[in-house]
């Protein structure tokens, strides 16, 4: 479960970087999604967690993360968040699933 806790980090990218176009464009497809989701059912086979469904699993994680930092990024044109405080978001989905279904 260690790599749902640093999921947070694999998702910094430096703008700059050649590898931020390649990756809005993975996160287009959802390949995130569907890697957290590979992820998470590797897991149930290791004996790790036990959860119904991993697909929709994968989705509650982004879906906190989403509505926290993405959301509000898009539609509030006061909202501010340093990459501290995202990170702290993704950091906290990431204890909230494990906390739900870690065995």
């Amino acid at each position: 479960m260690e790599w749902l806790l640093c999921f947070g980090s694999s998702l910094q990218r430096p703008s700059s970087s050649p590898s931020s176009v390649f990756f809005i464009i993975e996160l287009s497809e959802g390949a995130v999604q569907q890697k957290l989701t590979q992820y998470l059912c590797d897991e149930v086979q290791l004996g790790n967690i036990n959860l119904p469904d991993a697909a929709k699993t994968a989705n509650e994680f982004m879906s906190v993360i989403a509505g926290q930092v993405l959301w509000p990024k898009m539609l509030l044109l006061d909202f501010s968040i340093s990459r501290e405080q995202a990170f702290q978001i993704a950091d906290e989905a990431a204890h909230m699933i494990i906390n739900k279904y870690a065995r």
